[in-house]
């Protein structure tokens, strides 16, 4: 689930970058805290398969209201139905 939230999050952040940049009036979004030094650890691989679940989150649904979208709240849904499977069977 918090996977679900982060990766929903970061594509909203870089869909607003995207905008920002396309319409410089347009603010660029909500930026996530990292502790100062921060650097992710991340193999050449592994960032190609995060920058590619980023880009599905931005492309199907960094623009639906994520309390409000009736998809996004299946998937929520679902995850935590998943969530609870895993943990109880």
């Amino acid at each position: 689930m918090n996977l679900h939230h982060f990766l929903y999050h970061e594509a909203r952040a870089r869909a607003a970058a995207r905008d920002s940049r396309e319409t410089a009036t347009r603010p660029a979004g909500p930026v996530l805290k990292q502790s100062p030094g921060f650097q992710p650890s991340l193999t050449p691989a592994e960032h190609r398969i995060w920058d590619q679940a980023i880009a599905y989150y931005v492309s199907n649904f960094a623009g639906k209201d994520l309390l409000v979208n009736i998809d996004l709240i299946l998937l929520k849904n679902q995850l935590g139905d998943l969530r609870i499977a895993t943990t109880h069977g």
